[in-house]
């Protein structure tokens, strides 16, 4: 119980404009493997952890999964897919050949006892099962090999009952949110690096004050040095001084990149994921801005981005950690529910995390860049997020 991710899962997208039609979900599934194996890559979707992605029945029976690399994979078995024998005998057939197995959306009934014998993981929606049959259904899981993964964890409380009820494996939003602890203080080292952090977001801010900030941190030192000698600024001599670092950066530069070191110090300690969501967030909001046609708010954006889970990060109420920051208010208004320019973009980035694609839909229409566009910038920003900064 780590909060280590293990895995990510591939879906298909699924809206009104589909590239695929709801009613061939063959094709949608087997364009996933295809187009996340040969057009992407798998380790850099998934920041080399294994994929759940979903298999029909077709895709099971007619070997399509064979294509995909074992060791990095999950088969999922969509829970539309009757265990007759036919099914049975092509599970068999991947297990023996060196595949991880999964039941999704899974209710009990004796028909799957066969497969239940095969696969590697059982998914159980927590909110769509109630208690009583969630007690019979774990009690019965745990006379197999499987491990239980409960599905819609949204929140600390379903966390802990998932892991009393014998779950080993989350999927859900529950990673992000925070656990308010708003009475205590912060530790002395996290309370440093939001002293820091609020130094850096004052409106008069010169290289000297800056330089003096960083000194106080031989780490941030050390990878700024690393970052303006690295090969994306092709300098002709190295940089040793941190005076030069900020003078080449600029001082735009310069906060972005401290605010996303400090942030990734505040968050030390919590899940890697949430600082990778956070980093993808705040790289696809920023790649967004001319797609929003408001080019000159990139770096807001992108500020946007990185303090949208300061509260996770921290747990402590968003609107209580905003009010000591300085930073600008129309970032402010818009992480509080407020109306702002940065809003539109925000709202845009959630729904394509939660693949709301009817709202993402709606959105798109009105952008000065088109749907495959709009997916070449998330793309970049996963792999900004999976290799960091500086």
């Amino acid at each position: 119980m780590r909060g280590r991710v293990v895995a990510y899962e591939l879906l298909y997208r699924s809206g009104e404009e589909n590239y695929f039609d709801a009613s061939d979900p063959d094709a949608a599934s087997a364009q996933v493997m295809a187009d996340s194996v040969v057009l992407h890559g798998l380790d850099e979707l998934t920041d080399n952890k294994r994929a759940f992605i979903n298999l029909t029945r077709k895709g099971l029976t007619d070997g399509y999964a064979h294509v995909l690399p074992r060791h990095k994979v999950v088969c999922e078995l969509l829970e539309s897919i009757e265990p007759d024998d036919e099914v049975v005998s092509a599970c068999a057939k991947l297990r023996s050949s060196g595949y991880r197995l999964a039941l999704d959306d899974f209710h009990y009934n004796e028909s799957f006892d066969r497969l239940l014998k095969l696969v590697h993981v059982v998914k159980v929606d927590f909110l769509d099962t109630d208690e009583a049959e969630m007690e019979e259904l774990c009690d019965r899981l745990r006379r197999t090999d499987a491990q239980l993964l409960a599905e819609k964890i949204e929140n600390q409380e379903q966390y802990e009952k998932a892991i009393d009820a014998g779950f080993s494996l989350f999927q859900g939003y529950f990673f992000g949110r925070p656990k308010m602890v708003s009475t205590q203080n912060l530790a002395p080292q996290r309370s440093h690096y939001f002293q820091l952090l609020h130094k850096i977001h004052e409106p008069e801010l010169d290289f000297g004050s800056m330089e003096r900030i960083l000194r106080q941190e031989a780490s941030l030192c050390y990878r700024l040095l690393k970052y303006v000698n690295s090969a994306f600024f092709s300098l002709r001599t190295p940089v040793d001084s941190i005076r030069r670092a900020l003078i080449i950066l600029g001082e735009a530069e310069i906060r972005k990149w401290a605010t996303f070191l400090i942030m990734s110090e505040l968050g030390a300690g919590r899940p890697d994921e949430l600082i990778r969501h956070v980093t993808l967030r705040a790289r696809f909001a920023e790649n967004l801005a001319p797609a929003f046609a408001i080019d000159d708010r990139a770096e807001s954006l992108f500020m946007l981005g990185l303090f949208s889970r300061l509260d996770a990060m921290m747990d402590r109420p968003l609107e209580e950690l905003l009010q000591d920051l300085p930073i600008a208010e129309e970032i402010k208004n818009t992480l509080l529910g407020g109306e702002s320019p940065l809003r539109p973009v925000y709202d845009y980035i959630q729904a394509y995390e939660r693949a709301d694609w009817n709202i993402i839909d709606a959105a798109t229409d009105a952008l000065c860049a088109e749907e495959e566009e709009i997916a070449t910038l998330y793309q970049e920003a996963v792999e900004f997020a999976g290799k960091g900064e500086g």
